[in-house]
């Protein structure tokens, strides 16, 4: 009989023949592989910490600190397994950088939302956390990459997000009384990032650019406002790495 789950976040970090200090204190996530290229031309001496499925990890050095940075996915399950093998690996200060649409009407294509909190409205972290339980971005964190965002005159919001597993289940009930509510952004994977951070007891926090506004119909997953922001939001990260204590 099954005494203990399958396959546990240490049992892979063994399989992929890496320990609980593989990773640097600081380790920086982001969606697709594209986005995490983009951060990793900015690490000196960058060495593959690992390949497994679609993700990759890789170590290097960020001035003096250590730092890993991986690829973990655009949806919650994806994120939750980096996630749990970012932690398991030694990683105890984690930013995610991802993508949202805005629920606010003033929040343009290509501004950053820097989340405080957000609201499980996905599967996954059920399987982590009670249905009453809502994850909250480190305060520390959250003022650094505000901190770096004025520095860099990037446009930015801070506030709670939203994270569905629906993306075509968006309906107007839902997206109307989320903008009652305040709530600034939807995305697919605030909320088991930022669980599974907290279940660790890391330090987590998560930026994420404005890809669309349901409130307004813009769409601008192919303007050239989204993929500067996309740029930007992967210099604010790093800076803010820098100047973490």
């Amino acid at each position: 009989m099954l005494e203990d789950a399958h396959l546990t976040a240490q049992k892979l970090i063994q399989m992929l023949q890496l320990g609980p200090d593989s990773f640097g204190k600081y380790c920086i996530l982001t969606g697709p592989k594209e986005r995490a290229e983009l951060a990793l031309a900015n690490l000196e001496n960058p060495v593959k910490a690992y390949s497994f499925m679609e993700y990759e990890m890789h170590n290097g050095n960020l001035g003096e600190k250590r730092v890993s940075l991986g690829n973990s996915g655009r949806y919650a399950p994806d994120t939750a397994i980096a996630a749990e093998v970012a932690c398991a690996g030694g990683a105890d200060v984690l930013i995610r950088v991802g993508t949202c649409g805005a629920l606010q009407k003033d929040i343009g294509i290509g501004d950053v939302i820097i989340a405080q909190a957000a609201m499980r409205g996905e599967g996954t972290s059920d399987y982590y956390a009670d249905g009453k339980f809502t994850p909250v971005s480190n305060f520390y964190l959250t003022q650094v990459l505000a901190e770096v965002a004025r520095d860099i005159d990037l446009r930015h919001h801070i506030g709670i997000v939203y994270t569905t597993d629906a993306l075509l289940k968006e309906t107007p009930d839902l997206i109307n009384k989320l903008n009652k509510m305040n709530i600034l952004g939807i995305d697919m994977v605030t909320s088991v990032f930022l669980t599974i951070c907290h279940l660790n007891r890391k330090q987590a926090a998560s930026i994420l650019v404005v890809a669309d506004n349901l409130i307004t119909g813009e769409l601008g997953f192919m303007d050239f406002k989204f993929y500067e922001a996309e740029e930007k939001s992967v210099q604010l990260t790093l800076e803010a790495v820098r100047r973490l204590k």
